[in-house]
């Protein structure tokens, strides 16, 4: 209601303050005094409108932070699955393994120190089924985030897979792909890849 009274206020004031033009009939008059009128009453709605949708949002400057997940919350290290057949191993037809992995990063810092957090990976350790070995290179990902490239295991240790500014979250599902174009002894073969999340 008080919005309201102050525009009534300043109609009434420009009304009565309105000097007659006496270089204009009457009629004329009146058009000019009720252009001014209807311009001050614009003037109070629109001013109305922006104050209704005004919003802050204030975001406090804490301490450098960084977070990683890859794969389930908690402890766990997720499993990825390929299953081959006699019939269809190292026939050239990709794999796909199950469960997608979803990996989630997160850096943090202060306002006035801008700094880039980088995503490696380590697939230097071969899988291993008794005294024979895969490498890890046969295996590539997809992904549903630009931010995370596409790319295959190099075998080697810290491999770069995204790189990003501070205060920002990144967050990928990852498909695993085994390459199947070669051949290997039978058997179950495990290995382990470690990602590394750091901001210098």
């Amino acid at each position: 209601m008080a919005g309201r009274f102050s525009c009534y206020y300043l109609i009434m004031f420009f009304s009565a303050q309105m000097p007659p033009c006496t270089a204009l009939p009457f009629r004329k008059q009146r058009k000019v005094r009720a252009s001014i009128l209807v311009a001050v009453g614009l003037i109070c709605s629109l001013t109305e409108m922006r104050q209704a949708f005004a919003v802050t949002v204030v975001i406090a400057n804490g301490a450098p932070q960084i977070r990683l997940r890859v794969g389930a919350a908690g402890v766990t290290i997720s499993l990825v699955t390929f299953t081959l057949t006699a019939s269809n191993a190292g026939n050239g037809t990709a794999i796909n393994g199950t469960p997608n992995i979803t990996i989630i990063a997160e850096a943090r810092g202060l306002v006035a120190d801008s700094r880039n957090a980088t995503l490696t990976v380590n697939s230097s350790a071969a899988m291993i089924s008794g005294a024979d070995a895969i490498p890890m290179s046969v295996i590539s990902w997809t992904t549903n985030d630009a931010a995370f490239p596409v790319g295959t295991f190099s075998g080697g240790v810290g491999q770069v897979l995204t790189t990003f500014q501070n205060s920002r979250t990144r967050t990928t599902a990852h498909t695993f792909r085994y390459a199947n174009t070669q051949i290997f002894p039978a058997g179950t073969y495990n290995g382990q890849v470690t990602y590394t999340l750091s901001m210098p």
